[in-house]
C-alpha cells in the first residue's frame, strides 16, 4: 500500500467515525427529548391543596389530574399560578364534603366508592352528582348515576332526597327526572300513602311540573297495567341488559363499570 493509499484510507475511516458519532448523537438526542417530554410533567408538577367545607384536613390532588378533569378547575388553576406559589391552594367553603370525597377517588383512580345499597348512600350519589354538575364533570356524574339507577332498581328512594335533587339541580336535568319518576313509583306502591307527605315538596321550584309530566310518562308506559315495577327496569328486563339507563346520562355514559361491563 502507498502514502497516498494510506493517507485515503485513513481519511475513509476518519470520516466513518464523524458519521457514526454523529448518528449517534442525533438519536441519543432523539432518545432524551422523548424521555424529557416524558418527565416535563414530573418536573413541573404541582400538588394543588384542595380545602373543602370546614374540613380541617386539606387533600392533596396533582394539579394535571384537576385540570384534566374539568374546564372549572383548568381555569381555576391558571388563575392561581399568579400567585406564583409552587403548592397551588383551592377552596370550597359551600360544597358538600363527603360528596367531594367521593369526588377525589375519581379523580385518582377514576372509580366510585362500593357502599352498602341504603337511604343515606342514595343522598350521597345525589349530592355526588350534584358536585359534579356543578364543575361540569359528566363522566363522573354519569358513574355517579349509573350507581344510583342501579340502587333504585332494588329499593325505593325518599321525598328528602327528591327534595335535595330539585333544590340542587336545574330544570331539564336527568336527575330531576329520575327523581320525579321515583315520587310517582312512590306514590303508586307505597300501601300506607298519604298525599300530606309531599308537603315536604312544598315551594320546591320545578317539582310540580316534573311530577305531572311523570305521572303521565307512567300511565302511557303501563297502558292500564297494574305492574308498576315498570319503570325500575332501567339496568335489565330479566333476560338481558336493558339499554334505558343511556337516556339518563349526559355523554355516552361509561365503556367499563362493575355494573355494566360493555
Amino acid at each position: 500500500m502507498t502514502d497516498t493509499d494510506r493517507v485515503e484510507s485513513s481519511r475513509q475511516q476518519h470520516m466513518i467515525r464523524i458519521i457514526a458519532e454523529d448518528s449517534y448523537h442525533r438519536e441519543d438526542n432523539q432518545n432524551r427529548a422523548i424521555l424529557d417530554k416524558v418527565t416535563a410533567g414530573l418536573i413541573s408538577e404541582r400538588l394543588v391543596k384542595i380545602v373543602v367545607g370546614q374540613e380541617a384536613t386539606p387533600y392533596y390532588v396533582q394539579e394535571s389530574v384537576l385540570r384534566d378533569a374539568a374546564a372549572y378547575f383548568a381555569k381555576a388553576i391558571q388563575w392561581d399560578h399568579l400567585s406564583h406559589e409552587t403548592l397551588g391552594i383551592l377552596k370550597f367553603p359551600e360544597d358538600d364534603e363527603d360528596a367531594w370525597k367521593v369526588l377525589l377517588q375519581w379523580f385518582v383512580k377514576k372509580e366510585l366508592p362500593v357502599l352498602k345499597m341504603n337511604q343515606a348512600t342514595q343522598m350521597l350519589w345525589v349530592r355526588s352528582w350534584i358536585i359534579g354538575d356543578k364543575y361540569g364533570i359528566e363522566a363522573f356524574q354519569d358513574l355517579v348515576m349509573l350507581e344510583l339507577l342501579n340502587e333504585l332498581a332494588y329499593q325505593k328512594t325518599s321525598l328528602e332526597v327528591v327534595r335535595t335533587v330539585f333544590e340542587g339541580t336545574m330544570e331539564e336535568s336527568p336527575m330531576r327526572k329520575l327523581m320525579a319518576e321515583e315520587t310517582v313509583n312512590l306514590i303508586k306502591t307505597t300501601e300506607d300513602w298519604c298525599h300530606k307527605r309531599l308537603e315536604l315538596m312544598d315551594g320546591v321550584s320545578g317539582f310540580t311540573s316534573a311530577l305531572l309530566e311523570a305521572m303521565d310518562n307512567h300511565d302511557t308506559l303501563l297502558d292500564g297495567s297494574e305492574d308498576t315495577t315498570s319503570l325500575r327496569k332501567r339496568m335489565t328486563d330479566g333476560e338481558s341488559t336493558n339499554m334505558d339507563w343511556l337516556g339518563y346520562m349526559l355523554g355516552n355514559g361509561p365503556d367499563r363499570h362493575r355494573i355494566y361491563i360493555d
